[in-house]
C-alpha cells in the first residue's frame, strides 16, 4: 500500500501512547533502502514555561524533540523539514496531548513524509 498527500509519500505514520509518565516515544523511520533514522519524543515537567527543544545527533541519525511543560495539546501547523534521503526532503507533522488531566500519559499522532 502506498499513501501520499500532495507531492509527498507518507513513509511512516502512527499513533502511540507513552507506557507511563516516565516514558518517551521512539520512532524508527526507514527513509531509503540503506538509510534509517530515529525520532525521539521526550516529555518533561518542571513547573516553568512551556518550551520545545530540538537536538540533532547526526552521528547516530537521531532527532530528539523535548516537550517541556506541555499541559494542553500541541503540534505542527506546517510540516517540519527534518532531513533528506536519496536527494528527497523529509518532513514531519505531529500532535501531542495528555490522555488525562491528572496523569502524564501522553498520546502522539505523527506522519513522516518524503518528496515524490
Amino acid at each position: 500500500m502506498i499513501l501520499s498527500s500532495g507531492n509527498y509519500n507518507i513513509i511512516e505514520s502512527g499513533y502511540a501512547l507513552t507506557f507511563d509518565e516516565n516514558s518517551n516515544i521512539v520512532i524508527e523511520v526507514k527513509a531509503a533502502v540503506n538509510f534509517k533514522f530515529r525520532i525521539i519524543f521526550e516529555f518533561q515537567e518542571n513547573g516553568e514555561e512551556r518550551q520545545l527543544e530540538r537536538d540533532v545527533d547526526e552521528k547516530n541519525n537521531t532527532i530528539i524533540y523535548r516537550f517541556i511543560n506541555f499541559q494542553e495539546g500541541a503540534g505542527t501547523a506546517e510540516a517540519l523539514e527534518i532531513g533528506r534521503a536519496s536527494g528527497k526532503k523529509i518532513y514531519l507533522h505531529f500532535w501531542i496531548e495528555k490522555v488525562a488531566e491528572n496523569r502524564y500519559i501522553r498520546k502522539i499522532q505523527y506522519t513522516v513524509y518524503k518528496e515524490k
